[in-house]
């Protein structure tokens, strides 16, 4: 069983969080949401990017971003493994570093989530390495993909995926891909609907990801889907 994280330690993480002068607005709020969706016992914050959007009233691609600087910076260790949500760990900067440290009141190393910079040895073969970029590049867009209703499975996804990054496509080019359908979904008021395509369909041989995706003028006039959310 993990460390017990009490109110007073949250306080404390969360003062932490409003006194870096270096953190963003953005990256503030992000991090305040994750640290209010912390488990006392294991550490863990396991929102998904949509609900610390909605908890933040952000983008969900704003989210992404924070995150992913966060990360960056060391105040975030995030678990990435395909076919699972994204997990998270704080990292809390002390006062006698100026590099972020795991927090003193997580006693156990087995709560941590494993992450390259964690791992021992000096021998990471460069397949591997690739393999790990290519996890990281999949969870990115995974992020970004606009949610639907009905199933998505996360591993069909992965498996197209796998395959078109083993033909040759960078993954920069399928994320790149997810973000112009998003905002195209964003758009036409579809988000969340099940016309939304599944992730294996996008990333699949017919290379959906590979159009441009631009959404159709409506001279200021909403489409149908948006509408009836208004209603």
């Amino acid at each position: 069983m993990g460390c017990l994280h009490g109110p007073a330690d949250d306080l404390r993480d969360l003062r932490a969080v409003l006194a870096d002068p270096d953190l963003s607005t953005t990256e503030r709020i992000v991090m305040t949401s994750l640290l209010l969706h912390r488990n006392g016992d294991s550490g863990r914050m396991d929102p998904s990017v949509t609900r610390v959007a909605q908890q933040c009233g952000l983008t969900g691609r704003s989210v992404i971003r924070a995150l992913a600087r966060l990360e960056e910076r060391g105040w975030l260790l995030r678990d990435r493994r395909p076919g699972v949500r994204t997990k998270y760990s704080a990292r809390i900067p002390t006062g006698d570093t100026e590099s972020p440290v795991t927090q003193s009141h997580q006693c156990h190393k087995d709560t941590r989530p494993v992450t390259q910079s964690h791992r021992t040895g000096d021998t990471e073969s460069p397949e591997r390495t690739k393999n790990e970029r290519s996890n990281e590049d999949f969870e990115r867009a995974m992020e970004a993909y606009p949610r639907r209703a009905g199933g998505n499975s996360k591993t069909a996804a992965f498996k197209a995926w796998t395959a078109r990054t083993k033909a040759g496509i960078e993954p920069s080019a399928l994320i790149a891909g997810v973000e112009r359908y998003a905002a195209y979904i964003e758009a036409t008021g579809k988000a969340g609907t099940e016309y939304v395509k599944q992730a294996a369909t996008f990333f699949g041989p017919n290379e959906h990801w590979a159009e441009p995706w631009t959404a159709p003028h409506t001279n200021g006039r909403t489409n149908g889907p948006a509408i009836e959310r208004l209603r």
